[in-house]
């Protein structure tokens, strides 16, 4: 599982496929570890965000089903069938699963900064910046995703110079170069 928070960290499709496979042999040692099942989840939804491949955003919110039925109680699971639902449900299907992440575990970096995202479309920018601010205060060493959600909410704002730098950062982010082009 290390390995694979390793390499799905670099944001890069090469990383996730490797990720992939880490997170793949971690199931077939422990096929009920909703740890597991759900960054593998978080895998096969960033292959929407690369290829935009609705087969693997399905596959991927199954795994999250999977990891949150093996433990209801892990907030990854939850994050990542929010995540997930930002583009297959919409909004109103999103927001239950990343609101019971921060109820499972309030100082979850990766849940502040999924709920700042949420926050962003929801339209709530300054409730955006809180959850943001906060995961960036609790991770020392944030995530590129954390910069990338502060863009996207920076564009939201019409802050479109300071959106464009953390977009540019994301090695294989082409879809968040949409943003650049507007």
């Amino acid at each position: 599982i290390l390995q694979g928070y390793w390499h799905f960290r670099k944001l890069t499709r090469a990383g996730n496929d490797l990720a992939l496979a880490c997170f793949e042999r971690a199931i077939g040692l422990d096929p009920r570890s909703s740890e597991a099942l759900s960054w593998l989840g978080f895998c096969y939804v960033s292959r929407w965000i690369y290829d935009f491949s609705e087969i693997d955003l399905r596959r991927g919110l199954d795994l999250a089903v999977s990891a949150i039925e093996h433990d209801p109680a892990n907030p990854s699971g939850h994050i990542v069938h929010g995540f997930g639902h930002l583009w297959l449900g919409g909004l109103a299907v999103a927001a239950p699963s990343l609101e019971r992440s921060i109820l499972l575990n309030p100082g979850d970096p990766n849940v502040l900064s999924n709920l700042g995202l949420l926050a962003v479309y929801q339209g709530q920018l300054p409730e955006a910046s809180r959850w943001l601010g906060q995961a960036n205060k609790l991770n020392p060493i944030p995530m590129l995703w954390y910069a990338e959600f502060g863009a996207i909410q920076a564009f939201s704002e019409g802050r479109y110079a300071e959106a464009i730098p953390p977009l540019e950062a994301i090695p294989d982010g082409g879809w968040d170069m949409m943003y650049a082009l507007s």
